[in-house]
């Protein structure tokens, strides 16, 4: 017979794909993300090929400066109907980063500009991923 606290702690964690070109900040963004279920990758080539593997995480967190081929990732993202509702969070350090393009032009949530604090990041991703978790 299963227990009730049993079956809370079978719950699914949320996923995010971590797309993070800068391997300490990749590994620092892991720790502050310990209650979801993270795959970090460095660029955005790996990110595209894990997602399509058959991969679908609820959310993506992608650095700007992963972007190798970004026009590329966002329509890979944009032209799959599995994928084209993913919410992504961009996190960006360039003053003149043109963030409208993208927001406008992709399915970008929020724009995070480094250093942005962690408890920030926690609360931008709890309310995205509010009907995923409840």
């Amino acid at each position: 017979m299963v227990k009730n606290d049993q079956v809370r702690n079978t719950k699914k964690k949320s996923s995010i794909l971590l797309v993070e070109r800068d391997e300490g900040l990749a590994n620092l963004l892991e720790v502050i993300l310990k209650n979801y279920q993270v795959t970090s990758v460095q660029n955005t080539v790996y990110g595209l090929s894990w997602i399509f593997e058959g991969n679908l995480p609820d959310v993506i967190i992608l650095d700007v400066n992963a972007l190798d081929i970004s026009n590329m990732f966002f329509e890979g993202m944009q032209s799959n109907y599995f994928t084209k509702d993913i919410p992504i969070i961009l996190l960006n350090e360039e003053e003149d980063f043109n963030k409208f393009d993208y927001h406008s032009a992709w399915n970008i949530k929020v724009s995070l500009d480094k250093p942005f604090s962690p408890h920030q990041l926690q609360t931008i991703l709890q309310e995205l991923l509010i009907g995923v978790t409840l």
